[in-house]
């Protein structure tokens, strides 16, 4: 019994020792339009409502009206 224990601990080791696969990134000239019913900014006392955001790789590049 406990060289099972043994071997029942070794196997769980091995296995969460297995490194992680890595995420991919999307490509850095990807250009992502989210629209938005209502964006809160942070800044303005009123949610500016129907707006476009352009994601840019992995940044917000603009924040235009949505009919843009």
């Amino acid at each position: 019994m406990p060289r099972f224990v043994g071997l029942l601990f070794a196997i769980t080791l091995l296995a969460a020792c297995q490194p992680e696969r890595p995420t991919e990134a999307p490509p850095t000239g990807t250009i992502v339009a989210v629209r938005c019913g209502t964006l809160i900014d942070g800044l303005a006392d009123e949610p500016l409502g129907a707006r476009l955001v352009l994601i840019t790789g992995e940044r917000i590049t603009a924040v235009l009206p949505a009919d843009a």
